[in-house]
């Protein structure tokens, strides 16, 4: 692998993890409350939402089958998260 794309990979699994910790971190402190929750959800979908482009886009420029991986695991944190989100609150 060259260098630009070990890069894109860490910067993928960065924000995957960020999101991730961000959204634990929110639920864990906010107990239910639906504003807190929010805002976290918020964040961290935006994070998964941009971490979701920038693999799609890494994957149309060096078709490496490990992005089509990374895409997967993003959308699926985005289920999750979502399915969370719906559970507990409405």
């Amino acid at each position: 692998m060259d260098q630009q794309l070990k890069r894109r990979l860490v910067v993928t699994l960065g924000g995957l993890l960020m999101s991730t910790l961000l959204f634990m971190f929110g639920i864990t402190i906010s107990h239910n409350n639906i504003i807190v929750d929010s805002i976290y959800y918020g964040i961290s979908i935006l994070l998964l939402i941009t971490t979701l482009l920038s693999c799609i886009k890494t994957y149309k420029q060096y078709k490496k089958i490990l992005f089509v991986f990374l895409i997967i695991v993003d959308i699926a944190f985005i289920l999750l998260t979502s399915i969370y989100m719906i559970n507990n609150h409405f």
